[in-house]
C-alpha cells in the first residue's frame, strides 16, 4: 500500500505539489507535508506514538487520519470526542 496521498480531490501530482514533498521522519519515504502529522505519515505517527497521542492531537492533525492509517475503533473514538 502506498503511504503517499494527495490532498482530497487531487488525482495526480502537479508542479505545485512537488514543492510539498518531504521525507517522512519515521519510514524515510516521500510524504506530502500538507498531509503529514509532525513530519510523518499518519500511519507512521500512529505506529510510533499509539492511540493516546493520536487522541491528544489538535483536530486539524486528527483530520489527516483515514481508516487505512488507524483501526476503526480509534477512528470512532476520534469522532466521538468532538
Amino acid at each position: 500500500m502506498t503511504k503517499h496521498r494527495l490532498p482530497e480531490g487531487r488525482e495526480a501530482l502537479t508542479a505545485h505539489d512537488v514543492r510539498h514533498l518531504k521525507t517522512c521522519t519515521s519510514c524515510g519515504e516521500l510524504a506530502d507535508d500538507r498531509m503529514t502529522v509532525w513530519h510523518m505519515h499518519p500511519e507512521c505517527y500512529y505506529r510510533a506514538y499509539g492511540e493516546a497521542d493520536v487522541l491528544g492531537l489538535p483536530i486539524d492533525d486528527q483530520n489527516k487520519f483515514s481508516l487505512g492509517d488507524i483501526p476503526a475503533s480509534l477512528m470512532k473514538r476520534l469522532l466521538d470526542q468532538r
